[in-house]
Formats: C-alpha cells, structure tokens, sequence
C-alpha cells in the first residue's frame, strides 16, 4: 500500500509540471540506499552435497535463501547452471586401447620429422541406428487460438522404428572444390516383405507390406556387409584408390562381424579390392563419424517428413540421407582428426604418466615417443618406465635452431684429455678447471666455445670434451633421428666417460674442477654433483634432469632455466628450487629467465639483439656462480 501523503506529493509535482514536460516521480535519494543487498557465502555452496543442488528450490533450502535471490545471482554470473550426462566409463585398458588406436592413425613416414594423422580417405564407418516413427514429445509453435495437437499411438513406448545400418566415407573434391566422389555408400533398412494375414479397410489379406526386423543378428549385419556395403563400394569408388587398402571401420557390438571372418574376406577381396574390416576402441563413439552428429542430422530431416507407416519412414530416412550436404558431414571427418591429439592428452593424464609437468604431455613430441613405442611393438607403451620413455623422447626444442659446427672456431686448441679430444683454452698454470658439457650438437658448436673462452678469460681452464667421439647429432642425417642416435650416446654413458676427464686434469695440477652442462650435459654435469667428484655446477636449460637428481646433489648448484622450456618447463625448474631450499647445506641458485626458450644459451640468434642479451646475462651469471664456488 503506498502512503496517501505520497500520492500527494506526486499529484501536487504533476500539476505544477508543463503539460510538454516529462514529470521525475523518482524518489531524491542518492548514495547507498535501498534494500541491502544479501550476501552469498560461495564456500557455503560448496559443502552442499551436489545432489542437493539439482534446483534453485532445493538450493535455496540448503542455503535458507529465498529462491528469487538465487535466480539474480543466476543472472549475475555468480552461481551458473550446468547440465551433465553420464559418460562411458573408461577403464585403464579401454584408455590404453583409445590410445593405441590414435597412435595408429599417425602416418608412420612422418614419424622421424613431424608426426602428423593420416586423411583418412581409405576409412569407411558403419553403424547401426533406429530411426522412430515419431518423437514421444514434440515441440510446435502455435497461434493463440489454434488448438493444440492431439497425438496419440497405441503405446508410447513400443512406437513404431526401424533399424538402419549405415555406411560413409570421407566425400573428395578438386582443387576448385567440385566433389569428386560423396563418400555415401548407403543406408540400408533392415526390413522384410511379409504378406498380410488379415483384411483390412486398407488392403486385402494376402498383400505384400514392409514389415521391421526387430531383432538384428550377426548373420543380418554380415549378409549385409558382404551383398549391399561391399558391391557399393566395388562399384562408386574412386579410380585412381581402388588399388590401396580400404577399411570398415565398426564398433564392438556383440552382433558385429569378426574382423578376420572368412565368408567376409573372401568378398572383399574380389575385383582386386584389399578390404578388411577394423574395430574402433570400446566406448569410443566419438571416433566414429556418424555417432559423432551424423545420424542426429539425418533424424532431424527425417522426423520433418512425418512418416505414418514403415514403408514412409524408410523413405523419409533415405531421402535425408541422400539430401545431406557431402561439406557438411566432411566435417565429422575433420572433426575426428583434430580431436586425435586430444584424445592422446587426456588419456596420457587419465593413467597418471610419471612425467615431471602436465605441460609436457601437450608437447607434440609425445605423439612421437609413444608412436615408436606403439609401433616398436611394446605391448603396453603406457607401463613403459619413465626411463625407457626419457631415453625414446625427441624434444624438439633440444633441436631447434642446429649450429653450423666448425672446428677451427674459438681461440684455443684440440687435444687428448682423459681418452677424449677436448677443446682447452686458458691460463694452463691456474689451478682451478671448469669443465663444460656440450649438448647433443657437440663441442665443435662456435657460440659453446666461444662461451668456453670467456671462461678462460675469467681465470679458469676451460675444457669441452667430445663426449660424442666424433658423432653429434646431425639433423640432416634422416637415417638416424634423435632417439636412435641418443641410444648410443646416453648421459650415463656421458657421466662414464666424464669421470676420466677429471682424473686427467687433476693430474695436470688441477685442484679445483667446476662442471657446466648444457640440455643433454646437464645431466651428465648433475651426476658429477652427486658423487661431489666436482666442487660446483651450474645447469642451463637442462634436459632430463629430475627432482630425485636435484635431491641428491651434494655441492653448490645453480639452475638457469626457460620461461618458454618445454623440455624443463618452469614448473619444474620451481620444483627443483623448493627441494633445495630443504638443502641449507648446499648452496643453490635458481632463475628463471623470462621471454628465452630452451637452448637460448648456446644456440641463440647473433642477429637478434635480445637473444644476444639474454644470453649473456645467463653468461654472466653462471660466472659469477663458478668464480664464487671453484676456489
């Protein structure tokens, strides 16, 4: 009820208002005034049980709220309504299985340099769907006075259906985007001619009419597949392919044909066809085009031509297969391979891989390990140790940007230290040594040695041993890509061989030895540490180094890592801080350097300015630290 003094006073406003004017009845208040605003506790939210918040009613109910300020908070953003479906539950073999099938869509020439998905032009998917009559519910937009529709059947859950089983492929078109072939092998009604037994107003008994199987067995799907799939694609598919192996591609129902049936390949391998049969993983509907949106589409059109007997819903399901749009469902196809990758990722986190960050999983050289682990034969890739999975990875950015190698670069000279041609420079009478672990390129790498002679500037001898024996990496050589030539140049290998190189400038005179390595030299140059054969290291942008590794270091350490490191990601490179940092007694340096990616150190531009500064600042420090700590 409103207050008759305000009535008052909005009529007396009124009337001394100009009949042109616009009359403000608004109240003169200004500031906070008001109703209050109430409050919602978010972590109060939070300790109600989920099922408990299936509504704003039962929601309110838990809170003591009032449902309308649930629904503003609804309309603000702060409380958001989220549908969910259940889905298949994955065990770790169906995981592993939904991963050995992406692995096997990778083009295996393309292993070795950028491993990318096959087109998937050779793949043919089949499945089966049943096609209803009618929606139980059904949406219309009506007039005011129109009636509403009265729908009835004589059960609403027996209503009239038909299965169907369907064939694509993926449609081809030219160059100038004309199709080529449609990919649509057909959709086939499993249905029967049965004469009628009794009269009706409609037909005499004994008329032939189309009646539904209800029941599809294995004999029905592979009377089909061998006398409907395979002539079509005997007869519409293209010329210049009918030479390369052609697969079906079905799912694990129990009424699907055997892979290696023989009524099968026997048909399948006639008129010159090779085609075989393959089953996608189970509860993995989102590898096969048509459950991915396919059949929905069809269904959609099909439920338009609102069929009222079986021989019409066959129809109306054959014509909105034929009508729909060849680019339209090409899409389902590229939408299975972008989606491959993914696939790979989430099932890499779901088993829980020993790798150090989640970043590393998104890095698409893992495609690359688990492919050669695939196809090497390992039975369960995912079970392979962590080791085995280092000791196969090729991190791209451990070969990015390769050094034009040049022996005769650098101030110093070559000779024989500790069985080993090493690169020496420096003042021979010091006394204290540093010795500088090369990556996988090599100490013929100029920016490496030309980093060595500045450490022999600042008083040390400096020595880069080839711990390749005249076999670095070469990028070039396709013959032997990074995880074939690192399996005969392991960095325990390296550590081995290390530790004469040692020896051998301790019997120069050396009292004092200092270790650097670089991506692989890191490595080698932490195992120093931990058997303390050296008084201090410093690691740059390292490569499988681990936390158990930073554990056991038992001298002063520095770490230098890379914002943009996906071989020591960051997150990693803080890992290995807060484990030092529970060390006191070993000094430690941690940095990060910002906008530099793994290998900025010795491999960067000379050109680019802010590569050049960078890098020497990483110099400088890693001075500092050995001019500090080798004493």
């Amino acid at each position: 009820m409103v207050p008759i003094r305000t009535v008052q006073r909005i009529w007396k406003q009124a009337k001394d208002t100009s009949n042109d004017e616009e009359v403000n009845v608004s109240h003169k208040k200004t500031g906070r005034c008001g109703r209050k605003k109430i409050q919602l506790d978010l972590n109060q939210v939070m300790e109600i049980p989920l099922r408990k918040r299936t509504s704003l009613r039962s929601l309110s109910m838990g809170l003591g709220i009032a449902t309308s300020t649930l629904q503003k908070r609804v309309k603000e953003g702060t409380i958001r309504r989220h549908t969910n479906a259940i889905k298949p539950g994955l065990t770790d073999e169906n995981k592993i299985d939904r991963l050995k099938f992406c692995l096997s869509m990778l083009e295996k020439d393309s292993l070795v340099h950028e491993p990318k998905f096959i087109d998937m032009y050779n793949i043919v998917h089949i499945d089966e769907k049943w096609f209803y009559m009618t929606k139980q519910t059904e949406k219309y937009y009506l007039l005011p006075e129109e009636e509403v529709p009265h729908r009835t059947c004589q059960s609403k859950n027996f209503l009239t259906k038909v299965m169907f089983l369907a064939a694509m492929a993926r449609p081809r078109f030219d160059d100038e985007g004309n199709e080529t072939f449609s990919g649509k092998i057909g959709v086939f009604p499993f249905v029967t001619l049965q004469p009628a037994q009794r009269r009706s107003k409609n037909r005499d008994a004994g008329t032939l009419e189309l009646k539904a199987l209800t029941s599809v067995k294995r004999k029905d799907i592979k009377a089909y597949l061998i006398e409907k799939i395979i002539p079509v694609i005997h007869e519409r598919w293209p010329i210049e392919d009918r030479g390369k192996t052609i697969f079906i591609q079905q799912d694990n129902a129990r009424t699907h044909v055997e892979c290696d049936d023989k009524e099968f390949q026997e048909a399948a391998s006639k008129n010159g066809f090779d085609i075989r049969l393959m089953c996608q993983p189970p509860k993995s509907p989102d590898l096969n085009i048509l459950d991915l949106g396919f059949f929905s589409a069809i269904q959609s059109l099909q439920y338009q031509a609102c069929p009222t007997t079986v021989e019409d819903l066959v129809h109306a399901v054959e014509d909105s297969y034929d009508e729909y749009s060849s680019e339209k469902y090409d899409f389902f196809s590229c939408y299975v391979r972008v989606k491959l990758p993914f696939i790979i990722e989430e099932q890499l986190i779901q088993i829980e891989v020993a790798f150090d960050t989640v970043e590393n999983l998104v890095n698409r050289q893992i495609i690359f390990i688990f492919s050669l682990l695939f196809l090497f034969g390992e039975e369960e890739p995912l079970l392979v140790g962590r080791r085995r999975k280092k000791e196969m990875s090729d991190h791209h950015q451990c070969t990015e940007n390769p050094p034009k190698l040049d022996p005769n670069s650098g101030s110093g000279h070559v000779e024989k230290l500790g069985g080993l041609e090493s690169y020496v420079c420096g003042s021979t009478q010091s006394k204290l040594a540093v010795v500088l672990v090369s990556h996988v390129f090599g100490y013929e790498t100029p920016q490496l040695r030309k980093l060595a002679d500045k450490v022999g500037e600042a008083g040390f001898y400096a020595v880069v041993p080839d711990f390749f024996h005249g076999d670095p990496y070469n990028p070039v050589n396709e013959d032997r890509p990074l995880p074939i030539w690192i399996k005969d140049h392991t960095q325990e290998k390296g550590f081995e061989d290390s530790k004469p190189v040692v020896e051998a400038l301790k019997n120069k005179g050396i009292t004092t030895v200092g270790a650097v390595g670089f991506c692989w030299g890191a490595k080698v140059a932490v195992e120093l540490a931990k058997e303390e054969l050296v008084k201090a290291v410093v690691l740059l942008h390292p490569s499988r180094v681990t936390v158990d590794d930073i554990k056991g270091v038992k001298v002063p350490i520095s770490v230098l890592g890379a914002e943009y490191d996906q071989v020591t990601p960051p997150e990693l490179v803080k890992q290995f801080q807060d484990v030092l940092a529970t060390k006191p007694e070993v000094k430690s340096f941690v940095k990060i350097f910002p906008r530099v990616k793994h290998g900025w150190t010795v491999r960067y531009d000379p050109n680019d300015p802010s590569e050049v500064e960078a890098a020497e600042e990483a110099h400088k420090d890693m001075l500092v630290w050995l001019t500090n700590h080798v004493k």
